[in-house]
C-alpha cells in the first residue's frame, strides 16, 4: 500500500513537472494580435489620403489583412520562443488598440491629424521587448 502512494505520489509530481515544462499557448495573444491589426489598418484606411491612397478601397490592399494563415505562421516562428513571443505580443497589442483609438479622435479625416497616432504607434512598438534578432525577420515576413 505504502510503495502504491509513493508511486502515485510520484508519477502526480513527474506530471506536475513536465506541465511546468510545456511552452506556453499563444493562441490568444495572437488571436489578439491579428484583431488589433486588422482594426487599426481599417482605421487607418477610413481616411485613406492621409496615407497617400485615393480610396479605402486602395488603402485595405495595400496594408492588406492578417489572416488566419499569417496567424499560423507566427506561431511557427514564435515556437521555442514562447516566452518573448508573449511579451512581444501583449506590448504590440496594447500599442494598436492605443492607434485605434488616436485614430478614431479624427472622425472627420483633418490632413496630418494621424501623423501623431503613427508616430505614437512607432515609439511604442520600438519600446515593446523586441524578439530575437533571429527570427524578427521571420516574424514580419508572415505578415507582410
Amino acid at each position: 500500500m505504502r510503495s502504491r502512494t509513493r508511486r502515485g505520489l510520484s508519477l502526480g509530481l513527474l506530471g506536475l513537472v513536465l506541465s511546468c515544462q510545456q511552452a506556453p499557448d499563444l493562441t490568444d495573444e495572437l488571436n489578439e494580435y491579428e484583431r488589433v491589426v486588422n482594426e487599426a489598418n481599417s482605421e487607418a484606411c477610413r481616411c485613406p489620403m492621409e496615407l497617400g491612397y485615393d480610396s479605402m478601397v486602395e488603402c485595405g490592399d495595400a496594408l492588406g489583412t492578417v489572416t488566419n494563415e499569417d496567424v499560423q505562421c507566427l506561431a511557427g516562428v514564435l515556437d521555442g520562443n514562447e516566452e518573448i513571443g508573449r511579451d512581444y505580443l501583449d506590448c504590440a497589442s496594447s500599442a494598436y488598440r492605443f492607434h485605434v483609438q488616436c485614430l478614431g479622435l479624427n472622425p472627420s479625416c483633418e490632413e496630418g491629424e494621424n501623423t501623431d497616432c503613427t508616430a505614437d504607434l512607432a515609439a511604442a512598438l520600438a519600446a515593446c521587448p523586441q524578439l530575437p534578432a533571429d527570427i524578427r525577420p521571420s516574424f514580419f515576413a508572415c505578415i507582410e
